[in-house]
């Protein structure tokens, strides 16, 4: 059986979504989300919802000030009433999660905007354990190049300075 994958979220949030889709999908891993879901005419969108929910082993939560709806609210009911897994990412930290989901641990994405869409495919097993690790460290590596590039440029930039204001 296939890792399935609900994604909640409100509009406002495509792209952090999008981001984790673009991930997952290089996995084969299938994701529905509203936005995603064709529909045919005169569907109940209740009924949409809640038959994608029905099929994700987990549900990742975009959480923040835009996620208080109450569509997403009763995503969330329905998800942990079927016992799924949720996997909050949270988006900004003014908004505290729902009371129900106050004991889980949450993704913080807007701390390191690359580092969070491995927690979430590590979290619902997207990523072994090896693959995890291997890319955690191949990001932290392109990081320190393009630090010390910055810094090389920087010092470079000071050094021509340096060198044009003595010869004037």
């Amino acid at each position: 059986m296939g890792v399935n994958v609900f994604l909640s979220y409100p509009e406002e949030y495509v792209r952090e979504a999008d981001a984790l889709l673009r991930l997952l999908g290089t996995h084969n891993i299938q994701c529905y989300s509203f936005k995603h879901t064709k529909s045919l005419p005169g569907t109940d969108f209740t009924e949409t919802i809640q038959r994608n929910l029905n099929s994700a082993n987990f549900i990742v939560l975009f959480w923040g000030r835009e996620s208080v709806t109450k569509w997403i609210e009763a995503e969330i009911q329905y998800a942990y009433s079927l016992n799924k897994k949720i996997v909050p990412v949270l988006v900004d930290n003014s908004t505290p999660l729902p009371e129900i989901l106050c004991t889980t641990q949450a993704v913080v994405s807007y701390e390191d905007p690359y580092m969070w869409v491995l927690h979430v495919a590590f979290a619902i097993g997207a990523l072994s354990k090896q693959d995890y690790y291997n890319q955690q460290h191949q990001l932290e590596e392109e990081r320190r190049r393009q630090q010390m590039t910055a810094d090389l440029g920087a010092v470079g930039v000071g050094a021509i300075g340096l060198g044009a204001a003595a010869f004037s």
